[in-house]
């Protein structure tokens, strides 16, 4: 009886080490998503800009 013991205790820590690593995985990947989130909106804005820019060209370019 105790060698199962010994093999359930073995089975729940292995089981336990690859939750803590799969929780550690997906919070890396969260921060990921939320930097590639940052990046496409700052993106957007250079994007708008420049097409505020093309549609309403400034006075140096109507000359």
């Amino acid at each position: 009886m105790i060698s199962l013991q010994v093999s359930a205790n073995r089975a729940q820590r292995a089981s336990d080490e690859r939750a803590m690593a799969d929780h550690a995985t997906l919070v890396a990947l969260h921060e990921l998503a939320k930097k590639q989130v940052e990046i496409l909106d700052g993106q957007n804005k250079v994007l708008d800009l420049l097409r505020r820019a093309v549609v309403s060209p400034g006075p140096e370019a109507r000359s």
